[in-house]
């Protein structure tokens, strides 16, 4: 509740009722015409009324202006931020798993008979992580994008190539060189493809990742 001022437009005092008000105007300016005090007094109503809208505009925008920015700022913090990490076929490295895309296929590979283990953390680095990633060594490929978008296998192995390209954890096989780069391996090999056990007919990197999707790559040296 917003108390009234009521402002002498004879000496600018403020008062808080029209009585105060008038009984200011008789006793200080000598004014004892009723009418007069009458208008006096009506104008300083109407000044207090402006006043006191003109103040309730303020802080409405006032306020309105602050939620706005703590709206903002909220939405700042949900909205995935890319990190210093260099994007890898235009898809970023962001602090925040994407939630517009949300699927996971599953990768299997067969290396000269031998059941390969995919490594966990592919496509996380430190504090942001690519919208293609695992973490863990089940097979599973976390898509997890802030864009809608099409990703393919091929992606998915760039991104393995740039974050962890050496087989640190001897995914090629116990008779395997520590430290030897799979995507070398991979261009000396012959590869087969198979989606949900059926022959893929072209270039294994166009396989287009899809949810719950098997897909399994036979690699053979040549």
């Amino acid at each position: 509740m917003t108390l009234m001022s009521l402002k002498c437009d004879k000496d600018g005092q403020e008062f808080g009722s029209e009585t105060a008000l008038s009984m200011h105007l008789k006793d200080k300016h000598g004014i004892t015409d009723a009418a007069e005090i009458s208008k006096v007094t009506t104008n300083a109503k109407s000044t207090s009324h402006k006043l006191s809208s003109l103040i309730a505009k303020r802080k409405k925008l006032v306020l309105s202006v602050l939620i706005i920015a703590i709206l903002a700022l909220s939405i700042s913090f949900l909205i995935p931020k890319s990190v210093s990490a260099q994007s890898v076929d235009g898809i970023q490295c962001n602090t925040l798993e994407g939630t517009i895309i949300h699927i996971h296929p599953h990768l299997s590979i067969i290396y000269n008979n031998l059941s390969l283990t995919v490594p966990a953390q592919i496509g996380i680095e430190g504090t942001c992580l690519y919208g293609l990633h695992t973490h863990d060594t089940s097979g599973k490929i976390h898509v997890e994008s802030p864009v809608v978008v099409n990703y393919t296998l091929g992606e998915f192995f760039d991104i393995w190539n740039k974050t962890q390209p050496y087989d640190t954890l001897g995914i090629l096989g116990s008779n395997s060189n520590s430290g030897e780069n799979f995507f070398v391996v991979l261009k000396n090999s012959t590869i087969s493809a198979y989606v949900d056990n059926v022959t893929y007919n072209g270039n294994y990197r166009n396989i287009t990742l899809e949810d719950g999707e098997q897909i399994k790559l036979v690699i053979a040296s040549k």
